[in-house]
């Protein structure tokens, strides 16, 4: 025959009962007062139980975050007379999901918000509202063109070798379920009867180049990446990733996917793309560069972007019906979104075997080829790879293999390195942290 509990015991354990009953009740009805306050947690901010937690319980979760004041600089297109485009179903059904690596230091950026922190120069002179519109918006940004399409630089208001929070994207990391506030660019385009290419555009405020026995190339403020899919008859038949000045394609359905859709890697700091994790050499030779990839922060661009049609014979760009004021004139600027080459007597530049420490900004997405006959980027033949396994690598890497970083061959300790017009020997290695 079983006894009973004290009653002390008894009393202590209904006290605790109680006690956590009531806890509970006050963190459920802290949570659904904050949403109904319009101030959600989640993703503008910390829950006492968790982001995860508080968004699934709260009545915000099917809202959309209403706290983003960057959103306001996407200013109404105006009264421009182009019509309104719908883009169909697959463009969006088909977008890529982007591992961003686990180390990333640079997440993406908004372009509004870049315009914020930038200043245009010419010659390496800033512009003043003499010559230049103020404000300086995505609605009237290719005004610039009428001073030198290729000479005008968005040029950084801050110095990048102490990159502040906008330049890292700090605010625009993709939370738990892969939205970013920063939104992603699409584009899409017929080519011939059936035939339609869609472009995935990633913007970064900041390239963090690779680096070689401790020196460090390629930094440059702006960076425009991006994969596009080719569509046949609506049906994806193959996959372009950009990385640096080149890149690869592959047979769509080799593509690692989640669900449907495909998956890219976003190399750590330059950002650019490939099609599996690991390591990947590139540019200079003796594998002396190279990127690294892996299954870092998951960015879903397809929960928040702004979505285009582009009409190529006519050169004209259509904001889609899901975003109808969503401003067109950024699209047509023809300058670069960084910072000009710093000159060698700037004391953050050096040059080593002719590669730079610091290098101009990139071009936008208009000269990305767009009219492309193929879907690879550059003109030529372009193979549709139909296998992951790629060479580039030390031996042959099937689809989702890590490859270690292999220690690059040595260089000669003596070089020549130029700060203005010294020469010297090769100073101690540069620390991963310094830009």
């Amino acid at each position: 025959m079983s006894s009973s509990p004290p009653p002390k015991r008894q009393l202590t354990t209904k006290l605790l009962a109680v006690a956590l009953s009531a806890t509970l009740l006050a963190t459920l009805t802290l949570i659904f007062t904050t949403a109904s306050a319009g101030t959600c947690s989640h993703p503008d901010g910390p829950s006492p139980l968790g982001d995860r937690i508080c968004w699934r319980l709260s009545p915000c979760r099917n809202q959309k975050p209403t706290s983003n004041p960057i959103r306001k600089l996407w200013k109404p297109r105006g009264n421009s007379t182009t019509p309104i485009q719908k883009a169909p179903e697959f463009v969006l059904k088909y977008a890529p999901y982007v591992y961003l690596h686990s180390e990333e230091r640079f997440h993406p950026g908004d372009i509004a918000e870049h315009l914020i922190h930038t200043t245009p120069h010419l010659n390496l002179t800033p512009l003043d509202s003499s010559s230049a519109p103020s404000p300086l918006l995505l609605s009237n940004l290719e005004k610039l063109n009428s001073l030198g399409p290729e000479d005008v630089y968005l040029t950084s208001n801050d110095d990048p070798a102490y990159p502040p929070p906008w330049l890292r994207g700090n605010r625009n990391i993709p939370d738990h379920y892969g939205k970013s506030r920063a939104p992603a660019i699409i584009i899409w385009a017929e080519k011939s009867p059936g035939v339609i290419d869609a472009f995935y555009f990633y913007f970064y405020s900041f390239n963090l180049g690779n680096t070689v026995a401790g020196w460090r190339f390629g930094n440059h403020v702006g960076d425009w990446e991006h994969t596009a899919i080719r569509f046949v008859d609506g049906k994806p038949i193959g996959m372009f990733f950009s990385e640096h000045s080149s890149g690869k394609a592959y047979q769509f359905s080799v593509v690692e996917k989640i669900g449907n859709r495909p998956v890219t890697y976003s190399a750590s700091g330059s950002h650019a793309n490939y099609a599996t994790p690991g390591t990947h050499y590139y540019a200079i030779p003796f594998h002396l560069l190279f990127d690294r990839t892996d299954k870092g922060y998951l960015w879903d661009p397809a929960q928040n972007n702004y979505l285009y049609h582009y009409d190529i014979k006519k050169d004209e760009l259509s904001p889609d019906q899901k975003n109808p004021n969503a401003p067109v004139s950024w699209f047509h600027f023809e300058g670069k979104w960084g910072d000009m080459i710093y000159p060698l007597n700037d004391k953050r530049q050096y040059r080593v075997v002719g590669q730079y420490h610091y290098v101009n900004g990139p071009t936008g997405p208009k000269s990305k080829n767009l009219d492309r006959l193929e879907v690879c980027q550059n003109a030529g033949v372009c193979i549709l790879l139909p296998s992951l396994r790629d060479t580039s690598h030390s031996g042959l890497v099937r689809q989702g293999q890590s490859v270690a970083p292999q220690k690059p061959q040595s260089v000669e300790r003596k070089v020549k390195v130029e700060f203005g017009t010294r020469e010297t020997k090769m100073r101690e290695a540069v620390k991963d942290e310094d830009l």
